[in-house]
């Protein structure tokens, strides 16, 4: 893909990323409150190499992968600190791990859940370090700096800032001579969110921002019987949709939680941490999706906000399974009754049309594909699957004998392999069709738009296209207006739809019409006024010359 696929949040990230670089920014869908920095800061250097769009667009995508490749070595790490595992199982633990659609799916787009994983990933495993060592300054730094990184690149942040809090106070009371540590953790995080501020400075009014704030129906759902209803409804669909996405696997990690009292009380906590952590964020983001999308059906069971911890709970899930089970069978009961509930919470909701048929398998790949639902979501099918994945690994786990963990190491080969499988799936299918649905037609540059032309569009030009026009015009800033382009605006793209009252015709400001596009605008260009060279004398138009020379000879 060379250019972007969800248009609000990727064009957002670049053109603040090239704003931070070279100065020329545009509109951004971010609103005051939850704007974040930290992801157009990492990817910011791509625009001091190129300026081209497309080439842009892939170096951030190799930037994503980088990233993206250390979920694996930090998860071959919790296997082996964390759980204990030995090699063979911490590397095929990983690779599952690091293969999840949730990990590699997002890797190809300019979004922040690109990289949020493998950040929540190292702070967690920051966190069993400093709880097994709370004297270790270095792990306190570390936990503190991932926390403070997750707050600087995504709102999510903000539960992870306030957990780590909550983990250091409990260190304040519980502990002696702790005060070192917990001022490193402290001052650590505390550098993410005045980081964020100060970009924030430095960008000023480089970018526009478009988003809305939260305001009175967001304090509504927050505090009102059916506001709470609605928002507890739809974090139970966030949390279904990571435990059928998993195999099953994501969903015994989160039931298995009360069984490492018996195993490992550090571990046990971390898994607090993180279940409120998956659990908070769930609440956060179905609260703010109540006011801004409640004709999308895919915000019954919206995973995209808590699809970064589904590497971690896979992980525990399959340390939940290594050991011989005994008086475990309440694990099984607590994965299936989570599959189970939530599919019949979400089924019931699409039935008692609690939302609008608004979907986009964007926001749910792994099911779009498992279950075939490309136009709608399928919780039955879900279920079942899910339900069948949690009775597989159920038979594995009752396994006795040393052949034991061969079949444990069969059923991660086979998650790893279906996975590999749905990441160019799911990019063909979902990905592909969407960029091309929005891709600019043609391009600027093919209807004579150069360096050094002021551009300007019109309002009634579809967002998406004014935002096509802002990362291909990369020399200066993109002005918009209603009625007539400011002065000195040389090239203007307007609404094209003669005959409608959106129309912006320009020949009635001087413009002439350069060449039409897709969907329904145009370029429309002014020539400056040709000044004579200093030191020359102007000559006649030559029709003019013409004329004096047939006249008589005066003597």
């Amino acid at each position: 893909m060379t250019s972007p696929t969800i248009r609000a949040d990727e064009d957002s990230y670049l053109l603040t990323a090239r704003a931070l670089s070279t100065g020329v920014g545009g509109d951004t869908s971010e609103n005051e409150l939850f704007r974040r920095v930290g992801y157009p800061l990492l990817i910011s250097p791509v625009y001091a190499f190129t300026n081209d769009p497309a080439i842009a667009y892939r170096a951030v995508q190799v930037l994503n992968a980088v990233v993206n490749a250390t979920t694996f070595l930090l998860a071959y790490s919790m296997g082996r600190r964390m759980f204990g595992w030995r090699q063979p199982l911490a590397l095929l633990g990983a690779a599952a791990a690091a293969s999840m659609p949730a990990v590699a799916f997002y890797a190809g787009f300019a979004l922040t859940d690109a990289v949020l994983a493998p950040v929540f990933l190292a702070w967690l495993l920051a966190l069993h370090a400093l709880l097994g060592r709370p004297r270790s300054a270095a792990a306190a730094a570390l936990a503190g700096a991932a926390a403070g990184l997750a707050y600087l690149i995504h709102v999510r942040g903000l539960v992870v800032i306030a957990l780590h809090a909550s983990v250091l106070l409990l260190l304040a009371v519980r502990g002696k001579r702790l005060t070192a540590p917990i001022l490193f953790s402290a001052a650590a995080a505390a550098c993410g969110v005045l980081l964020n501020s100060m970009l924030v400075t430095v960008l000023g009014d480089g970018m526009r921002l478009g988003g809305v704030s939260p305001d009175g129906s967001d304090v509504e759902h927050a505090t009102t019987a059916a506001g709470l209803a609605a928002t507890g409804l739809s974090a139970t669909g966030q949390l279904w949709y990571l435990a059928v996405a998993g195999f099953g696997l994501t969903a015994l990690g989160m039931a298995a939680i009360p069984m490492w009292r018996h195993r490992d009380r550090t571990a046990m906590a971390v898994m607090l941490v993180a279940a409120l952590a998956t659990v908070g964020i769930a609440l956060l983001s179905a609260g703010v999706l109540q006011s801004v999308g409640a004709n999308r059906m895919n915000y019954l069971a919206y995973a995209r906000y808590v699809h970064v911890f589904g590497p971690f709970w896979m992980l525990a899930g399959i340390a939940a399974i290594t050991p011989p089970v005994r008086r475990h069978f309440g694990v099984l009961a607590g994965a299936v009754l989570l599959v189970v509930g939530g599919g019949a919470l979400v089924a019931w909701r699409m039935r008692t049309g609690s939302m609008l048929p608004g979907f986009y398998p964007f926001d749910s790949p792994e099911l779009s594909l498992l279950t075939d639902g490309w136009t709608t979501l399928r919780p039955l099918r879900a279920t079942a699957l899910g339900l069948g994945a949690i009775g597989t690994v159920a038979a594995v786990w009752l396994l006795r004998g040393r052949r034991r963990p061969a079949y444990i190491g069969v059923v991660l080969g086979l998650v790893i392999a279906v996975q590999a499988v749905m990441i160019p799936a799911t990019a063909r299918l979902i990905s592909v069709p969407m960029m091309n649905a929005s891709l600019p037609q043609p391009p600027l540059a093919d209807l004579g738009v150069r360096p050094g032309d002021t551009v300007a569009v019109h309002s009634g030009v579809v967002w998406w296209e004014l935002r096509n026009v802002q990362r291909e015009v990369n020399w200066s800033p993109v002005a918009t207006f209603a009625d007539r382009p400011s002065a000195g605006t040389r090239v203007v793209v307007g609404y094209y739809a003669p005959g409608t009252p959106a129309y912006w015709n320009g020949a009635k400001y001087g413009f002439h019409l350069v060449g039409t596009g897709k969907p329904y605008w145009a370029v429309w260009r002014i020539d400056p006024p040709r000044l004579p060279v200093p030191g020359t004398k102007r000559r006649p138009p030559i029709a003019g010359r013409l004329r004096s020379s047939a006249d008589p000879v005066r003597r």
